[in-house]
């Protein structure tokens, strides 16, 4: 293909210069504007927004009358797209263990960009009409060809928060990055996949004849891409294996065409030998003036679900009181608990005599309570054990007070002891969630 292309860049001007009279021109322009891949995403929430985009065009046009003629040539166009994503894409896989379970992406504010550059080739229909002696009004109409050289995309913000959702045990895992449960917010970035577009261009704009050979042009321009270019593919945008793909190699865009407007300048030459009384773009003059200008004929461009929870609002701590839990709005509509990793510590209570603090925590604990101040953690200690249950007081390495009043083996017992605490303590321990403990 660039072969071809660069085979006929150099035919333009070898074809013109055989012209024998001033109805052949050979043009460079260059222009700007809003440059567009324009798509839409199957999920509502997302958007797209085009930048600006760039344009470098060499033609030959002739003139077969004084009105019409037709031009062609070759050129450059760069064409961007803007996405910003909010949504969570979902996805059955199998674990190591056999298990089957839903993959989540939660896409907060994830921006990704695509850019392209593409040769392109157009074919249009001109027509011209004269406005004054030295100024003329030129259309053109017709198609382009745009072969895709160079497609990127770059995500410049954002991240994305991946879990696991295991129906049979109605659980949703997280902050397991060793099994890919985790926040990304890493800048991924590579290259797109795109087929050639055929679009319909309209050109509209005045020439301006500086002198006999030489004219400058100024106009606007129009493109809409008539075919799809996207390379359909049946992926994720993330994967559960860590691949990042894009917005355009996933299944979340089903359409992709160009689309583009804005102005462009340039410079045109007459080419050949003029003849008199020709219908010359550039040199077209009354006919009394036509003997004295023909004999100067020979000169001449894109934390974690939300942390598992926000377990607490640390700005309420007015008044010695315990943090405050989410409020009724923002509760989980499924009834799942949540569940998140920690290493921990068991925080000894000279003041209780249950003999408690020395029970070892096994690998599932049910938290009721998340503290900043030890004293508000014994406070609900207290409380609970003069309602006949063995509570556990432990420290995270971020110094906040877990009330643990279970503990488990199996995640399944565990999720079992949260339903029961929350249906028995409703609203008081709605939002109570499991720790998994990791070993020291």
């Amino acid at each position: 293909m660039k072969k071809i292309l660069i085979t006929i860049f150099l035919l333009i001007p070898c074809i013109a210069l055989r012209s024998q009279d001033a109805k052949d021109y050979f043009s460079i322009l260059g222009g700007g504007g809003v440059h567009n891949l324009k798509y839409s995403f199957q999920e509502s929430s997302n958007h797209f927004q085009g930048s600006a985009g760039y344009l470098l065009n060499v033609n030959y046009s002739h003139f077969l009358n004084s009105n019409w003629g037709i031009s062609t040539g070759i050129g450059a166009s760069t064409y961007s797209g803007h996405s910003i994503l909010n949504f969570t894409s979902k996805n059955m896989e199998t674990d190591f263990e056999n298990d089957s379970y839903e993959f989540r992406a939660k896409f907060q504010n994830w921006e990704e960009k695509q850019y392209g550059l593409f040769w392109e080739i157009p074919l249009t229909l001109q027509f011209r009409q004269r406005l004054s002696n030295k100024d003329h009004l030129l259309l053109g109409l017709g198609g382009k060809i745009s072969s895709p050289f160079k497609t990127t995309y770059k995500v410049t913000g954002g991240e994305i928060t991946t879990t696991g959702y295991y129906s049979q045990w109605n659980v949703e895992f997280s902050n397991l990055p060793q099994y890919g449960f985790t926040t990304i917010s890493n800048r991924p970035k590579g290259d797109l996949t795109m087929k050639t577009s055929y679009a319909l261009t309209v050109d509209l704009g005045t020439l301006h004849q500086l002198n006999n050979h030489i004219g400058i042009y100024l106009g606007g321009y129009l493109n809409y891409g008539l075919n799809n270019i996207l390379l359909k593919e049946n992926k994720l945008i993330y994967e559960s294996n860590g691949n990042y793909n894009g917005v355009l190699s996933s299944s979340q865009v089903n359409d992709v065409k160009q689309f583009a407007y804005g102005v462009k300048v340039g410079v045109y030459f007459a080419l050949g030998k003029k003849k008199k009384n020709s219908d010359q773009i550039l040199s077209e003059q009354p006919p009394r003036k036509v003997k004295n200008i023909s004999d100067q004929n020979n000169k001449l461009t894109q934390a974690s679900n939300q942390s598992i929870d926000s377990i607490e609002n640390e700005s309420s701590t007015e008044n010695n009181k315990p943090l405050k839990t989410k409020g009724k709005n923002d509760r989980n509509k499924d009834n799942t608990p949540s569940l998140i990793q920690e290493k921990i510590k068991i925080v000894s209570d000279q003041q209780s005599n249950s003999g408690t603090d020395s029970i070892q925590l096994k690998r599932y604990s049910v938290v009721i309570g998340s503290f900043i101040y030890k004293t508000n953690a014994l406070k609900l200690k207290s409380k609970m054990e003069n309602e006949g249950y063995k509570i556990v007081l432990a420290l995270n390495e971020q110094q906040m007070f877990r009330v643990i009043i279970a503990t488990f083996d199996k995640v399944e017992d565990a999720v079992k002891e949260c339903r029961r605490i929350r249906n028995k303590y409703t609203p008081q321990f709605y939002d109570i969630w499991i720790l998994k403990k990791i070993n020291n």
